[in-house]
């Protein structure tokens, strides 16, 4: 966080006021784009190869020298040319922040903030695809996620709160299948029905337009 902090630089950003749901809100940008992105990365792949301690951490993590993990930051700094144009917008009511957007000319998310209630729309350009609803009470996450286009939905009840003293029921697992004994030709059929699946690869490449490195 410190090293990104320390690579923004004011030019990186634009502000202006604006409406937003009726209410008068403050606008601040950070455009990325092939002007900046460049001094930008070597700023922050500088900061890190010079960052003991991050280098170390990392190379525990992934469990290669340290020598190794420049080389890696370096592979991902000969890349950002690679990357799109990308503009993220902050909405700050009064000094909190009430809204996110991240826009590419592929499509963009959009992220409202109302207390402990997050709401995250997913565009394929000016379509939206997918809603997700986060509610946070406590240790208790509820997410909602819905496919807009088919009109799929799955819900998602998260706990974070232990319980005790609480009797784990051994389950039958008899009949299961061990997926090291499953045939080859099995494997292929099982990957085959999962990646002609459109509307997950259309998901995984939704949220792979957004990765920020």
């Amino acid at each position: 966080r410190n090293t990104l902090k320390s690579s923004l630089k004011d030019e990186y950003f634009t502000k202006e006021s604006t409406t937003l749901n009726g209410k008068e809100v403050d606008k601040i940008t950070l455009v990325l784009n092939k002007d900046n992105r460049e001094s930008l990365s070597n700023d922050i792949f500088t900061t890190l190869e010079k960052d003991n301690l991050f280098l170390s951490s990392l190379s525990n993590i992934l469990d290669i020298s340290i020598t190794e993990v420049k080389e890696l930051l370096n592979s991902y700094k000969d890349k950002i040319d690679d990357y799109k144009d990308m503009n993220i917008s902050f909405y700050f009511n009064n000094k909190d922040i009430s809204n996110i957007e991240i826009s590419n000319l592929e499509g963009k998310i959009i992220i409202s903030i109302d207390h402990n209630n997050y709401n995250i729309l997913l565009y394929d350009e000016d379509i939206i695809i997918y809603e997700i609803n986060i509610t946070i009470n406590g240790d208790n996450y509820d997410i909602s996620i819905k496919n807009i286009i088919d009109e799929s939905h799955i819900e998602i009840y998260i706990t974070n709160k232990p319980k005790y003293d609480v009797n784990i029921e051994r389950k039958d697992i008899s009949s299961s299948v061990n997926y090291k004994e499953i045939p080859i030709s099995d494997k292929i059929g099982i990957y085959g029905n999962i990646l002609s699946n459109e509307n997950l690869l259309n998901f995984i490449s939704d949220l792979s337009l957004q990765v920020i490195i």
